[in-house]
This record gives C-alpha cells, sequence and structure tokens, in this order.
C-alpha cells in the first residue's frame, strides 16, 4: 500500500470526464494557416539623397593620394586640394564627418588596390590628411 497512492474520489470525478472541447482546443497549439501573401510595397523614400563632391574633385583628390601613398609624403597641391574640397563642403552644406568620411573610403579604396605601391609610413599620412582637412574645413 505504500507504493500505490490513493487518488481522492473529487479528482477521480475531474479526471473521468472528458474535457470540453473548446478546454481542447486552447490546450494545444495551432498551425498557423497558409494565407495567401500579397505583395508588400515600400514606401516612397522621401529623404533627399546627400550631397557629394564634385566628380572632379574627387578625381583630383584620387590622383593626390596616390601620389602621397606611392612617394611616402604629401604633394604641395594637396593643401590648395583640401581647400578646394573643404570649400565645396561647406557650401553643399556637407558635415565634416561626411567629408573625412569620403577622404577615407578614396584613401582606402587606393591602398586596397593591388598595382599601387605602398609606402611604411602610411597611417601617419592618413593622420596628417585629416588633420588638414579639418583644419581647412574650420578656417574662417
Amino acid at each position: 500500500m505504500f507504493g500505490a497512492r490513493r487518488r481522492k474520489p473529487r479528482t477521480i470525478q475531474l479526471d473521468g470526464r472528458r474535457a470540453p472541447r473548446e478546454i481542447l482546443e486552447a490546450t494545444q497549439p495551432s498551425l498557423p494557416t497558409a494565407e495567401p501573401r500579397t505583395p508588400r510595397m515600400m514606401a516612397f523614400d522621401r529623404t533627399p539623397s546627400s550631397p557629394s563632391l564634385d566628380p572632379d574633385t574627387l578625381s583630383a583628390l584620387r590622383s593626390v593620394f596616390g601620389r602621397s601613398i606611392s612617394d611616402g609624403s604629401h604633394p604641395p597641391e594637396l593643401r590648395e586640394l583640401l581647400c578646394t574640397a573643404a570649400r565645396e563642403a561647406r557650401d553643399k552644406q556637407i558635415p565634416a564627418e561626411r567629408l573625412l568620411i569620403v577622404l577615407k573610403d578614396t584613401w582606402h579604396s587606393l591602398l586596397a588596390m593591388n598595382d599601387m605601391p605602398t609606402s611604411s609610413n602610411g597611417p601617419e599620412l592618413l593622420q596628417e590628411l585629416i588633420s588638414h582637412c579639418i583644419r581647412e574645413y574650420y578656417a574662417l
């Protein structure tokens, strides 16, 4: 008698009855029904495109950056070119952060090219370039 537990009479009555259908349906997980999907349309993007530097300016920057990377020093015309790029960015209301991103992306894209010879002081050159750019952008 120790091994078998006796059940209370009320429990037997509750367990003996069948559960109503609503309870069974609520306790059984229902599978999602396959409803036909309607194509969703994307909302029109109303955000204006961000202004960018003139393609001629970007081309000149690529050329000067390429010489900086291969020679290991910045050419003299870099300062004037950065003045032009900073002035253009201010006129087009491009934030300084965005201008720096464009310059860094241009620099790193040139480094990624396989045929571009690189000097050992590339990080220092990039840091000088960033400093010059910030100085020219905020110059009054």
